[in-house]
């Protein structure tokens, strides 16, 4: 139970960083499209797994949902923007991940920088 109150503390930390060390943009609607015109469809399913923990992000369109499940239990549930090759929170303005051809790199302070596999 330690174990996953530590790993719930810094999966939280995590989050906090990402949400306030995200890189701020600015991007009008007409650079949008033609990003996304040029790098192709990015929609699909992408997931991470080690011992404990599932990471779950799907893409569809312009907006992504996001699932973590530590131990089997859904802990948290999260959505946002896709504009271009990058995943941004809600508001489209803090950067919190890029997609890459075949998948997703994004940075936790309790995992590092992990990728998240495109599954087919």
């Amino acid at each position: 139970m330690k174990m996953l109150n530590k790993l719930l503390s810094l999966f939280l930390l995590g989050l906090l960083t990402i949400s306030c060390g995200g890189e701020n943009q600015t991007n009008n609607s007409s650079t949008r499209v033609d990003e996304i015109k040029k790098t192709g469809s990015v929609s699909g399913m992408y997931e991470y797994e080690d011992n404990e923990t599932t990471i779950t992000v799907n893409i569809s369109g312009d907006a992504y949902s996001s699932t973590v499940k530590i131990n089997g239990r859904t802990f948290s549930t999260g959505s946002g923007a896709v504009i271009g090759r990058g995943l941004y929170d809600e508001s489209g303005n803090i950067k919190i991940g890029d997609i890459r051809e075949g998948f997703i790199r994004m940075s936790f302070a309790s995992h590092g920088q992990i990728r998240l596999n495109k599954r087919d």
